[in-house]
């Protein structure tokens, strides 16, 4: 592992009704030198999004052929393989040839990263994306969390209910949404926007 620019440890007390789940989950953040603020903040929420399934932080940034976070069970299988930000189809590919095929999440952060995406599926025939489940974390949420003392807390607690992100950071309420995306159907979006006249 190269230089860890810095190291967080933080407390997630995290709840989500819909599955009648709430549990307290410690997670250290070893931040990249190269990680920029909101990508942390985004992990961070991905992370506790998929807390049920029990994720661990992966060396990420300092080891690219790695998930975001993963997690395992006790006969060592992969369970969880979770990534933050635009995969690259060789991750992807490599990540859906896993047995038995774990939860396969992507987690975007910026709306552009939609597009840009589908600029990597160019080519594709066949929706070879399907046994993936993509989201899109709340940008303006990320952007607002990131102006706030964040890295000086030792919690958040956090709900996610539906379509929705209710946080509270240092005594400070916030909320945003957690959109499902139909990425296939955005990449077919993409290509007749492509084909439409100037």
């Amino acid at each position: 592992m190269s230089f860890v620019k810095s190291i967080f440890s933080l407390d997630l007390n995290v709840s989500i009704p819909e599955q009648g789940w709430s549990e307290q989950i410690r997670v250290q953040l070893a931040v990249h030198p190269e990680e920029t603020e909101t990508h942390v903040v985004s992990r961070t929420l991905a992370l506790a999004h998929s807390a049920p399934l029990r994720p661990h932080f992966s060396q990420g940034l300092f080891e690219p052929k790695e998930p975001t976070f993963s997690s395992f069970n006790e006969i060592g299988n992969e369970t969880l393989w979770g990534e933050v930000g635009i995969p690259t189809v060789k991750k992807l590919r490599k990540a859906r040839s896993i047995h038995p095929v774990p939860q396969l999440r992507v987690y975007f952060y910026e709306t552009p990263q939609i597009d840009q995406f589908c600029h990597l599926l160019r080519g594709s025939k066949e929706n070879w994306i399907a046994p993936f489940t993509f989201f899109l974390l709340d940008p303006a949420l990320i952007d607002r969390i990131c102006e706030k003392e964040w890295d000086n807390t030792k919690r958040w607690d956090i709900v996610f209910l539906e379509d929705r992100i209710y946080l509270e950071i240092n005594g400070s309420s916030d909320e945003g949404s957690l959109l499902s995306l139909d990425m296939w159907s955005e990449f077919q979006r993409s290509l007749r926007a492509a084909q439409m006249p100037a």
